[in-house]
């Protein structure tokens, strides 16, 4: 009996112990779910003077699993790019796509899709990128969205360096994309 209620009791206690994913509001509009806490990175102490535009916040949440690093950036010109605007968000979104390969080491794009939400069409790519730590190739992987006038990124980053395709900690990068949530 006494093994009986221990067996039930293993999927609460797991569920409590492993499960610390904790909601993260961006703003009034976005809201994510997180790993871990997120900490607010400074741009500008980490990247030389100009290279980010003075407005770009950006949140990271370290985990076992990897890396998740959330971006808003609002637009200098305040246009709004109204959710039925096909031809604004392509463009939005090349530009995403084109920015992201110029800025890491050695880039190549592997996938890129789009994703229906509650604001709209987003992009998900997939891509991969020269580790500066181990020379090796490693796939990271990027969801960007436009709401309003306010762009937001998500990368996930994943922590094992020597998967070279992609096929690790594969739920929880869904479980951060996903969680995506949009207020009114």
């Amino acid at each position: 009996m006494k093994l009986t209620r221990y067996l039930l009791m293993l999927p609460l206690l797991a569920c409590t112990a492993t499960d610390t994913w904790q909601s993260f509001a961006v703003d009034k509009r976005l809201t994510v779910e997180l790993p871990a806490q997120a900490t607010a990175l400074n741009l500008a102490q980490v990247l030389p003077a100009g290279q980010v535009p003075t407005r770009t916040q950006t949140w990271v949440a370290r985990a076992s699993e990897g890396l998740c690093v959330v971006m808003r950036i609002p637009f200098v010109n305040a246009e709004v790019i109204r959710q039925g605007d096909t031809t604004q968000h392509r463009l939005f979104y090349d530009s995403v796509v084109k920015g992201t390969l110029a800025d890491e080491n050695q880039t190549h794009l592997l996938k890129r899709t789009s994703f229906q939400i509650a604001g709209g069409i987003g992009i998900e790519i997939k891509y991969t990128a020269l580790d500066a730590r181990t020379g090796h190739r490693r796939v990271r992987y990027m969801r960007s969205l436009i709401l309003d006038s306010i762009g937001y990124n998500l990368i996930f980053r994943p922590a094992n360096l020597s998967d070279s395709l992609g096929l690790v900690d594969h739920a929880q990068r869904r479980r951060f994309f996903n969680s995506i949530t949009i207020n009114p």
